[in-house]
């Protein structure tokens, strides 16, 4: 669980993500703030879920990285994701189509 508290928090992860941008792709599961994130050069599929705790925002991811609680390029991708939902009002819609 990585806390969320400002893009230094994760500035190393978002680098990786810019330079990978080609081959991460990211898809909103059916679970709220939920997405997989596929590396299309590893063949790679992790989960990437964000919370709130006591006003506090978290990223969580399966990739090895994220257990370690690590900040990783697929919070990074996904973090892009769930910003722009939420900023056009679509986070809590149930079917989104975007690509």
């Amino acid at each position: 669980m990585i806390g969320l508290i400002s893009r230094n928090t994760i500035n190393k992860a978002i680098e990786r993500a810019k330079a990978e941008r080609k081959n991460l792709v990211v898809r909103r599961t059916t679970a709220a703030r939920q997405y997989r994130v596929e590396n299309r050069a590893t063949g790679g599929n992790y989960i990437v879920n964000f919370f709130v705790r006591n006003n506090r925002k978290f990223g969580h991811c399966s990739c090895p990285a994220g257990l370690n609680n690590l900040a990783c390029k697929h919070i990074a991708a996904a973090a892009a994701l769930n910003i722009y939902l939420a900023e056009q009002g679509l986070l809590n819609r149930k079917s989104v189509s975007v690509l």
